[in-house]
């Protein structure tokens, strides 16, 4: 929230997902989804791959809007809560819109 008194983000990654991170594959998907619900906001999600290839979500969270400086600020917020994603040895998969907000995790980005 801000002055306006308006909710704006959330990002949510639960300790026990922040410490599980550390000991999955270092791989990790980034997408999100428009909710259908009366407040329209965009649904985020970060997630990875266990030992037997099922889907682990690391965090979650709401944004009012999809542009570059939301993304940026989830991917920046990832960046803290999930230790060793910017690593040189992992690889972060996402679609091309937010190819600019990934480069907030500070390694190579390719399209």
């Amino acid at each position: 929230m801000d002055d306006d008194r308006q909710f704006h983000a959330l990002f949510v990654a639960s300790i026990g997902s922040r410490q599980a991170f550390t000991q999955y594959r270092k791989f990790t998907g980034i997408d999100m989804c428009h909710t259908h619900s009366a407040l329209n906001y965009v649904l985020t999600v970060n997630t990875g791959l266990d030992a037997n290839d099922a889907l682990v979500i690391f965090s979650y969270g709401l944004l009012r809007v999809e542009n570059t400086a939301n993304w940026t600020w989830w991917m920046e917020h990832s960046r803290v809560a999930l230790v060793g994603l910017n690593r040189e040895d992992s690889a972060v998969i996402s679609d091309r819109q937010k190819v600019r907000a990934c480069s907030a995790l500070g390694g190579r980005v390719t399209r």
